[in-house]
């Protein structure tokens, strides 16, 4: 019976998103590693800790990177991340253009400069998911989710592998057995046109007689970087005009979690610094054997949000739809968009026995106060709020397979 070992971390990047998980069986040695998101408001900072995350083995084989969307706060430490590790693939929701300028947008006008060639995410948009400076084969596209669970099918697109939202992208252990899945889902939400943007760009580029955004399918950059160079303020004030406060049109969830009936959970070393502040909740102490074990089998499975729109209830009801009775076995949940109201939804947190999210320390606390205060009321403990000041935040869970 495969003994294996999984090490689950919520790096301190401040206001972004870096988590990492790490499977190790410990007879054969045989590692699976998955990461959630890669970056922050701060790319140094961001650095450090893939820095710290590879030190132990510098050759460290990453098997999915899951990005959730393309705002530099998630993907700005990617190309440092690909340029130090081995990443074999990377698991993005559906590319369509108007997503792409939508998010190139964003970033120019949050960005210290408009290109920000510094920062790497709009390097990582337009150099390499744009123009295929990543393998073919190392891009798996997430469908957007249609209202039904769909079956595993990898197929081309002429661009990058694609497969369903609600797909299952299974690990096995070293006899074949699939015991652990991450499903990601592709929800687009109904706040926040992209298209509508890219409308709106293409207005500006009549008024200044030069091609639209989209020619033929085609992205022309030419005329993104002109309005960006020429027309900043009025490109930023329509961004604002289309998007007001929510500006998440889309964001991939991904589970992670075991495969019903494959694991059975043989203990679990907590975050000591977490234990030491509830020390006494019956949450995590309980007498009686059965549920004790119960709560640690909940511990195993995640759900990574990024920056998702939960506040409208179709959107949440579509989620549970497409994760079916995997929603309901989740213990671990992030907040979405970093403890932001307007992405906030108490609903998330039935159940559930830790939620987390990261926030800059001195910029988002007051923002994110009211979210944090409602989590602790619905749970009846205190979300793990994770700063760029802060040690990360480390699980170690210890299973072995059943199947």
């Amino acid at each position: 019976m495969p003994h294996i070992e999984l090490n689950r971390t919520f790096w301190p990047v401040g206001h972004g998103a870096f988590y990492t998980e790490e499977h190790m069986c410990h007879s054969s040695e045989k590692t699976f590693c998955a990461v959630y998101d890669c970056g922050g408001k701060s790319k140094i900072i961001v650095e450090r800790q893939i820095d710290e995350f590879l030190a132990p083995n510098s050759s460290k084989k990453i098997n999915y990177l899951f990005i959730s969307h393309f705002h530099r706060d998630h993907i700005n430490g990617v190309r440092y991340l690909l340029a130090n590790a081995n990443v074999e693939h990377i698991v993005i929701p559906q590319l369509e253009n108007a997503r792409l300028i939508e998010a190139y947008i964003y970033n120019a006008i949050t960005g210290d400069n408009i290109n920000d060639t510094q920062d790497g995410a709009q390097i990582f948009i337009r150099q390499q998911l744009a123009t295929h400076d990543i393998p073919v084969e190392q891009i798996i596209e997430v469908e957007s989710f249609k209202g039904e669970r769909q079956y595993l099918e990898q197929h081309t697109n002429g661009r990058n592998v694609t497969i369903q939202s609600g797909d299952r992208i299974e690990v096995s252990d070293d006899n074949g057995n699939p015991y652990w899945t991450y499903i990601p889902i592709n929800i687009v939400t109904e706040k926040g046109d992209c298209q509508d943007l890219l409308n709106a760009l293409n207005k500006i580029c009549d008024s200044c007689d030069i091609s639209h955004i989209i020619v033929g399918g085609n992205i022309v950059w030419d005329s993104v970087d002109y309005l960006l160079n020429n027309k900043f303020k009025e490109v930023k004030q329509t961004y604002k005009d289309i998007f007001k406060e929510n500006h998440n049109a889309y964001s991939m969830p991904v589970y992670s979690g075991p495969i019903e009936g494959a694991v059975r959970c043989h203990y679990v070393d907590f975050c000591y610094n977490y234990m030491d502040w509830h020390p006494h909740h019956p949450r995590y102490w309980y007498t009686n054997r059965k549920l004790y074990k119960h709560v640690l089998k909940q511990m195993m499975s995640c759900l990574y949000m990024g920056d998702f729109e939960a506040k409208d209830s179709n959107n949440l009801d579509k989620l549970r739809t497409a994760l079916k009775q995997y929603y309901y076995r989740i213990g671990m949940q992030q907040v979405p968009h970093h403890y932001s109201p307007n992405n906030h939804n108490t609903e998330l947190y039935n159940d559930r026995i830790i939620a987390f999210g990261n926030i800059d320390y001195h910029k988002d606390v007051s923002f994110c106060y009211s979210v944090y205060d409602q989590i602790q009321r619905e749970t009846c403990l205190p979300p793990i709020v994770i700063t760029e000041e802060d040690a990360y935040q480390e699980f170690m869970i210890e299973f072995r397979i059943t199947c």
